[in-house]
């Protein structure tokens, strides 16, 4: 019996310790799998995060670079560009030592390919813009530094998704284990208290330990998180000042012929106001003459001389032609002034700031006012015609759908004024309103010549234009775009036929944009 019970009691030792030493076994695992998830993955990934807010700053300073104008603001943006390229190579270098997977070297290979590309058209841009060639620095900038920054920035992400997705495996795979070897110690604690107690212990030890380490790694990962959200909230306000240079940059544009167009009615007023100057001179002259015929009459003298001098004076003058043109002149002044005050009123319109909050819009007024204000565009290439139904007031920002309407006639303007190219009849805009549901639409229709297949899925991309340097930004649609999809969670479509013309649509909600 004794034997019996020796050998069963060695047995259960036995198994025991054949539990616990699984137990250690895993614990060893937990560990190694924490140990590269602190001394190799984590580091990489804090390394490509950082290298990331590196292309981000970058990102905006080339951003930067297509809106200063002085020299030494332009060398401080390059030289900042070019520390956190140096920092940037340094960082590829680290992480370059320590791939250990086919994968990872294939997208760090990516990364270093998209960053050669980068740095070749930074550095054409660079070279232009400190030997004085602004416009053609700009335009390699946003022709070809951004886009490479874009892909570079890409390739990043990609590999920093990579790494997260293996540290987020091992972590997995050690919580996996960390529940494993707890039901092992809940066996070895059935089997002998006391035994099973010490292991449990021992094991619990461990894994608070390794638990912590995990805690720890989460709080940094959500702290990355919130620099994550704090650079989308500076991309973001960085796209407010792009839109308003742009807004700014229009206005300057349409400045000179804004004022042509009040200096027209102005010389009507201007030439009615001194010949109703003159008049009224003459016409004084007149009135005394006839001052001094009742005088005479009244004191019983002879008026037969001055009412002769009055005949006479009154022939000179035609009083029935004065009497006709006279208002004429008045209804001219009245006229010009009418005209200089909607001029006047469109621009104050257009130029006022928006709110913060989406206030009720009359986009038939919109639509007038900008017309009025883009008038110098197309005078001279197009005739505008308005086909403005009933429209309910639109829930919207005011300033921003009206700098995405004058984006889209002035882009019409230029489409009819390249299709003629100075010869040919004149070409025809036409702009219409409806009330369609739920959504308010707006259509501007051109004669131009039509958008080519081949880079229709284009147009609303950033810095993309096909107008020659000095001309066009390749903002404007992409600007009123992001006005009403984005920001009011409309539509912009378009229709093109090659050689005949293009329609773009709007689409905004009546009510404003869903919450």
């Amino acid at each position: 019996m004794s034997a019996k019970l020796s050998l069963g009691f060695a047995v259960l030792v036995a198994g025991l310790v054949g539990i616990g030493w699984s137990g250690l076994s895993r614990m060893s695992r937990i560990n190694d799998d924490l140990e590269h998830i602190v001394k190799r993955r984590w580091p990489n990934v804090r390394i490509a995060e950082e290298a990331l807010d590196l292309m981000n700053e970058n990102s905006r300073i080339s951003l930067e670079m297509c809106l200063v104008e002085g020299r030494d603001e332009l060398a401080t943006l390059i030289d900042r560009q070019e520390r956190n390229r140096e920092r940037i190579t340094s960082f590829m270098k680290r992480i370059g030592q320590d791939l250990d997977s086919v994968e990872a070297r294939e997208l760090f290979g990516a990364v270093v390919v998209s960053r050669q590309r980068y740095v070749e058209s930074f550095t054409g841009a660079r070279q232009a813009l400190q030997a004085g060639q602004r416009e053609r620095g700009r335009q390699i900038v946003r022709a070809e530094v951004v886009p490479a920054l874009d892909e570079l920035r890409r390739a990043w992400r990609a590999y920093f998704s990579f790494e997260n997705q293996l540290m987020n495996q091992a972590a997995e795979t050690s919580a996996e284990n960390y529940q494993s070897t707890r039901r092992s110690g809940v066996v070895v604690i059935v089997g002998s208290a006391v035994f099973a107690m010490l292991l449990a212990l021992l094991v619990t030890h461990h894994l608070d330990i390794a638990f912590g380490q995990l805690r720890h790694a989460k709080d940094q990962a959500e702290a990355t998180n919130r620099a994550l959200s704090a650079e989308m909230q500076a991309r973001a306000r960085m796209e407010l000042q792009l839109r308003q240079a742009q807004k700014l940059e229009a206005v300057g544009r349409l400045a000179s012929g804004v004022a042509h167009e009040i200096n027209t009615p102005v010389q009507f007023v201007n030439d009615s106001v001194h010949f109703l100057q003159e008049v009224l001179g003459d016409l004084t002259g007149l009135l005394q003459q006839y001052a001094e015929l009742r005088a005479a009459v009244l004191d019983g003298g002879s008026a037969e001389e001055r009412a002769r001098a009055l005949a006479a004076a009154e022939q000179a003058l035609d009083l029935s032609l004065l009497q006709k043109r006279i208002p004429e002149a008045m209804q001219r002044s009245i006229d010009g002034l009418g005209r200089i005050a909607g001029i006047v009123r469109a621009m104050k319109e257009f130029g006022h700031p928006d709110e913060t909050e989406m206030a009720p819009l009359d986009l038939n007024r919109a639509v007038g006012n900008t017309l009025t204000i883009a008038r110098h565009e197309y005078r001279y290439v197009a005739d505008v015609r308005t086909d403005l139904g009933e429209l309910p007031e639109v829930r919207c920002h005011a300033g921003q759908i009206g700098q995405a309407l004058l984006n889209l006639v002035v882009n019409a303007a230029h489409a009819v004024a390249e299709a003629r190219r100075g010869e040919g009849p004149r070409g025809l805009i036409t702009v219409a309103t409806r009330h369609e549901g739920a959504f308010a639409e707006i259509s501007v229709a051109d004669t131009g010549g039509g958008i080519p297949a081949a880079i229709r899925d284009r147009i609303f991309d950033p810095f993309f234009t096909t107008k020659e340097v000095g001309r066009g930004t390749g903002q404007g649609l992409a600007i009123a775009r992001a006005v009403v999809v984005e920001r009011h969670g409309g539509e912009l479509t378009f229709e093109s036929d090659e050689g005949r013309g293009t329609t773009f649509l709007i689409r905004l909600p009546i009510a404003g944009r869903a919450a």
